[in-house]
């Protein structure tokens, strides 16, 4: 079979799938309609070609290699799912997204990662939401441009719940990683985000740059110290003929 043949029948495989993910007792099963898809390489540095990820969607994902895990997966990222609200339509108070920091409000959903060959969800994406009490469910989007102040913050407590969670599901057999994306004033501080991805174990996961945040100077010594840590470096959005791939090519785990 040909190499584009292959690859149609791969994304059919994991557009079918076999069923949901088993809900562990007790809780409730989140089943969604949207995976990306796409090749990993094993073993090295050499990255993914971005050509070989794809979009795959569908009523129904194949289940984890791991049983009893809940993904929660972001209803909005589904096609045909409720787009992200414009400014003009938000009135977030001052003050409101520190509190809620401190209340509770802020929730990771997540978006699987399939990959081609296998059909299998080894990853999750760590995607952020804020359950507004006023507003509703709310994308970063809608909140991250009146937070910048507390960016860092933020972007630490995001680190933590994903440690958490995949805490949590390597605890019920689990074997599944999960990917956070990670902004340039986050790796400026990449202390204090070392110190809150220590949970995590050696591969399980992924930081996500974009190519702005890829060609900041903090970008470079930040990945170095995140592979030093057992994480992967990512770069979402760009390819290696693009400048910052050319750049720090060499750093990377994966293109997407």
């Amino acid at each position: 079979m040909g190499r584009d043949g292959e690859r149609s029948t791969v994304s059919r495989r994991a557009r079918r799938g076999r069923g949901p993910a088993q809900a562990a007792p007790g809780r409730r099963n989140a089943v969604g309609r949207h995976a990306r898809a796409h090749l990993h390489r094993p073993g090295g540095r050499r990255p993914d070609r971005s050509r070989d990820a794809v979009t795959a969607r569908g009523d129904r994902l194949k289940r984890p290699a791991s049983r009893g895990v809940v993904v929660q997966l972001a209803r909005s990222d589904v096609k045909g799912g409720p787009p992200s609200r414009k400014r003009a339509d938000l009135s977030i108070r001052d003050g409101e997204l520190a509190a809620a920091l401190l209340r509770g409000e802020l929730a990771l959903h997540y978006q699987p990662i399939v990959d081609l060959r296998s059909g299998e969800c080894r990853r999750v994406e760590a995607l952020l939401r804020w359950r507004h009490p006023r507003l509703g469910l709310l994308e970063p989007g809608d909140f991250l441009p009146f937070a910048s102040e507390l960016i860092e913050q933020i972007g630490v407590w995001v680190v933590r719940a994903a440690a958490a969670q995949w805490t949590e599901w390597r605890g019920l057999g689990s074997g599944l990683g999960i990917g956070i994306n990670v902004s340039a004033p986050e790796l400026a501080q990449i202390e204090v985000l070392l110190e809150a991805l220590a949970p995590f174990g050696s591969g399980a996961v992924t930081f996500e740059l974009s190519p702005g945040t890829f060609a900041s100077p903090a970008a470079r010594p930040a990945a170095l110290h995140l592979a030093a840590a057992g994480a992967r470096v990512a770069l979402d959005g760009a390819s290696l003929s693009d400048a910052p791939g050319r750049a720090l090519a060499v750093l990377l785990d994966e293109l997407k």
